[in-house]
């Protein structure tokens, strides 16, 4: 977790207190993208010294490529899950244009094309989705699988991009009630739908406690303190 070749090689806790599921996903393309010989070179690259060790060498996919991919699947996956969640309350045709209203709303493009944040963009607009579609189909036909789906990408939200998490939990956990509620399902479906809250934040549990336990012995609050928010983006080194 700690980046030993950030801050002019003196090392930064990125990967500490920044939601890591993107380079994760990535990481993931290209190793299936790259082969099993790539990754023994990557596995090796840990062990040697950085100038000696040349991790991408021989691959077949290189890093930018797998980064693309990963934007493009948050993309069109994004698009795919809005359409299968309101084809849960209305027809073909209004679904399609929700989705692509969805993928083509002015904050989902400018995320992804001029922030370039993907991490924010697979959190919040792929992750979260998936999450509710599950979280509906669990609460209509009462299937524990559709209750791990969801909870696996609430979990994946945290994991990916922590701010946005902790915008949708509240959220996912009005509307879901809600949805119960209107749905009229038996009491035992909220039990349920706890016991998916809980299982989500213990998957997510490996990287939100330790950034928990350990913002002491950094300043977050540089990131708050800032009166315009243009500078929480020049200001923000926590060490």
């Amino acid at each position: 977790r700690w980046s030993t070749e950030m801050l002019s090689g003196y090392g930064y806790p990125f990967f500490l207190f920044y939601g890591n599921g993107s380079f994760f996903f990535s990481e993931f393309i290209r190793f299936v993208g790259s082969g099993f010989s790539t990754a023994t070179f990557c596995s090796d690259a840990f062990i040697q010294p950085l100038s000696t060790a040349n991790p991408y060498q021989d691959s077949i996919m290189s890093v930018n490529q797998a980064w693309n991919i990963m934007t493009f699947l948050s993309y069109l996956l994004s698009g795919i899950g809005m359409y299968f969640l309101m084809k849960q309350f209305v027809t073909k045709i209004p679904a399609f244009c929700a989705a692509l209203i969805f993928i083509f709303f002015p904050y989902h493009i400018g995320e992804i094309f001029m922030r370039g944040d993907v991490a924010e963009a697979l959190a919040a607009y792929t992750c979260v989705v998936w999450a509710f579609y599950f979280a509906v189909r669990f609460i209509r036909e009462q299937n524990l699988k559709f209750l791990i789906f969801s909870a696996a990408f609430l979990a994946a939200t945290i994991f990916t991009h922590t701010v946005s998490g902790l915008m949708w939990l509240p959220i996912f956990a009005l509307f879901t009630f809600w949805f119960s509620w209107s749905e009229q399902v038996p009491k035992k479906v909220y039990g349920w739908l706890l016991i998916g809250g809980l299982l989500s934040l213990a998957l997510a549990a490996f990287y939100f406690l330790p950034a928990m336990l350990e913002k002491e012995f950094v300043h977050v609050e540089r990131l708050f303190n800032s009166p315009f928010l243009p500078e929480i983006h020049r200001n923000n080194n926590i060490l």
